[in-house]
């Protein structure tokens, strides 16, 4: 296997790979996922006092390795779920998850986000749970109302 001169252990073919890949311009976004969030932000329901990008929440499955393990810092942050984007409106944080179709994994996302929010930032009763998406799955607009999750189709 040939590595690229400079850069040990990266292969040619990471290099060909990584470039049909594309490019997001948004953390931890796909492609896709920051197409859709680039049309949300041109008009926006609301004006964000800030958006922060891929929120770090959760990680305590890092716990198993107990102890001052040298790399339980790494794992901590490994571990972490990453919200795509939280709002600040007013003292409401809008915690965005933006997918090309709203389906239940979003919704699912979003849910244990706010959750995990609301146990370690002390965010319950300041948050607003949003899907952005190009779709919403045709089986879900109940679902996402009942579970009070904005869905908003760009």
């Amino acid at each position: 296997m040939a590595e690229v001169k400079g850069a040990p252990g990266v292969t040619l073919a990471n290099v060909r790979a990584h470039a049909h890949l594309g490019r997001s311009s948004f953390p931890h976004m796909s492609v896709a996922d920051s197409e859709v969030w680039r049309r949300f932000l041109t008009a926006p329901p609301v004006e964000f006092d800030r958006i922060d990008y891929d929120v770090a929440l959760g990680g305590s499955g890092v716990v198993r390795l107990g102890g001052e393990h040298e790399l339980k810092p790494m794992w901590h942050q490994l571990l972490k779920k990453r919200v795509d984007a939280v709002g600040l409106v007013g003292g409401q944080y809008w915690i965005c998850e933006v997918k090309p179709v709203a389906n239940m994994a979003a919704l699912g996302q979003v849910l244990s986000y706010d959750w995990l929010a609301s146990v370690e930032r002390g965010w319950a009763g300041k948050t607003r749970r949003v899907v952005v998406c190009g779709e919403i799955d045709a089986d879900l607009p109940g679902v996402y109302e009942v579970f009070n999750v904005a869905v908003y189709v760009v």
